[in-house]
């Protein structure tokens, strides 16, 4: 286990708080995962979430995260009302336990959410909302580590709407090389800075991204 980011003292607060956000953005906004994490990453809430910066963590309501996201990604007026209260439901719980697995864990917020899914937390609701969160969080590890992990770049290009076409021209770096890194015949990670800063520029994501 790594060494939680953030003091415990602001866990509370961050679990709820990703709670309610969850509820909102899944259940009542009707988001997918991969827009969710597109939120996640324009508005810098997961650069936040991975620094323990307490301004983000600590400094926002579930309410706050989730109509900064729907902004971020034009949909600001599915946003209609302030959303009162901690709803008890699924949603909640997902982003409840996800914020106290973050936590504990020390992964990226992106990563995670990107191998385990909306779909995966909310079937863990039932029955593990009756247990304690140390049994939540041995059961998530366990999911993560069994995932497979989508090939970062990939779903980064996706994400930007970028074919592999598109990739190339824009960045320089030749086609041939995008598809076998890819495809896992190249290793993303041993190519020059230069290619990667190339692709990362693109995209608008960090080196980091590209190589989680």
């Amino acid at each position: 286990m790594a060494t939680p980011v953030y003091d415990s003292l602001f866990l509370p607060i961050a679990e709820k708080a990703l709670g309610n956000a969850f509820d909102v953005l899944y259940r009542k906004a009707k988001l997918t995962d991969e827009e969710v994490i597109a939120g996640l990453r324009s508005t810098r809430i997961a650069q936040g979430f991975n620094q323990g910066n307490p301004y983000v963590i600590a400094g926002n309501s579930g309410n706050e995260l989730a109509r900064e996201i729907l902004e971020s990604l034009g949909k600001g007026d599915s946003f209609k009302r302030r959303y009162g209260g901690e709803p008890l439901n699924e949603y909640f719980w997902a982003g409840y336990v996800f914020a106290f697995f973050l936590w504990k864990s020390g992964h990226r917020m992106e990563s995670s959410l990107r191998r385990l899914g909306i779909d995966t937390l909310i079937a863990l609701y039932h029955p593990y909302h009756e247990m304690a969160m140390e049994a939540v969080y041995e059961k998530l590890e366990e999911l993560l580590e069994k995932s497979k992990k989508p090939c970062a770049l990939k779903y980064l290009r996706t994400a930007a709407h970028y074919s592999q076409s598109d990739l190339s021209r824009a960045s320089g770096v030749p086609l041939r090389s995008i598809q076998e890194y890819e495809q896992g015949r190249k290793n993303l990670g041993s190519a020059q800075i230069s290619t990667v800063l190339a692709i990362a520029k693109v995209l608008w994501v960090d080196v980091e991204d590209l190589l989680d």
